[in-house]
């Protein structure tokens, strides 16, 4: 895998850090179940599992969250918010797009097999586990007719 090597540098850097932290704060305060009922929301599709409006979205950037800053409680919050988005496949009717479907889930599954290979671990939880238990979700929706 190639090499990344950062863009930013100086004050340029340190500002650019202070307000991805502060996004990192915000969405660790919310709940996935909570945005699920939070009427106010709008579209709808916000409370969904979907990538560009939903948990699967907030899983990726916890999960890079995490591989950048190596803070446990960021892969904790990934997980958090990948299995809820990997509940909506069963749950909610979506459908096919990247952005705010079936694909989009798929392809933030993908990552968590990508990062696995990379042999992230975090105590007894792998990226490989969490896509295990998503393919897993995944394979059922297919087989059921999706």
């Amino acid at each position: 895998m190639p090499r990344w090597d950062p863009v930013l540098s100086g004050n340029l850097r340190i500002r650019s850090k202070k307000v991805v932290d502060e996004i990192y704060s915000y969405l660790a305060s919310l709940s996935p179940d909570a945005l699920s009922s939070d009427i106010s929301l709008s579209p709808k599709s916000y409370a969904t599992g979907t990538l560009a409006r939903g948990t699967a979205g907030i899983a990726l950037f916890f999960l890079y969250y995490w591989k950048s800053y190596k803070i446990p409680k960021a892969f904790d919050l990934a997980q958090k918010f990948a299995s809820h988005s990997a509940s909506v496949l069963a749950d909610q009717d979506i459908h096919i797009s990247l952005f705010n479907g079936f694909s989009g889930i798929a392809w933030m599954v993908s990552q968590f097999s990508r990062d696995a290979d990379s042999k992230l671990v975090h105590g007894t939880t792998t990226p490989t586990s969490i896509s295990t238990r998503l393919t897993s979700n995944v394979c059922n929706l297919i087989s059921s007719g999706y």
